[in-house]
């Protein structure tokens, strides 16, 4: 599955604006099916942008997350692309460098966006 960077931020903005404190065991996000949503709560927990209790197997591996908090890091990364014109620009620019690049990379070009911004 391919991640969705607008699915990823409509994750992180469930979150934030999300006012009762507990876990979201079935979560929707309009327009998203809930195979794809399940798999962005895995990577985002993975990426630690949000925090949950992981379900894995007898293996150790993470077949599900049960969330319910942004982290630090997932509300520094969502003030960073929060703006619309910032969040159009930075998938502008991956789009024309092919689309590929890691969160930490993708927060790094979000994060100096949002410098220019602030001291320009």
């Amino acid at each position: 599955m391919k991640r969705d960077l607008d699915l990823v931020k409509k994750v992180l903005e469930y979150f934030e604006e999300k006012n009762a404190w507990g876990h979201e065991k079935d979560m929707e996000i309009n327009g998203f099916e809930k195979d794809q949503v399940s798999y962005h709560l895995i990577i985002l927990f993975e990426a630690n942008l949000i925090a949950g209790e992981p379900i894995t197997s007898n293996t150790g591996r993470i077949y599900d997350v049960i969330p319910f908090r942004l982290t630090w890091s997932g509300h520094e990364f969502l003030d960073n692309i929060r703006d619309n014109n910032r969040w159009s620009k930075i998938k502008r620019i991956i789009k024309a460098k092919g689309e590929n690049f890691s969160i930490s990379l993708i927060t790094k070009l979000a994060t100096k966006l949002a410098e220019d911004q602030l001291f320009s």
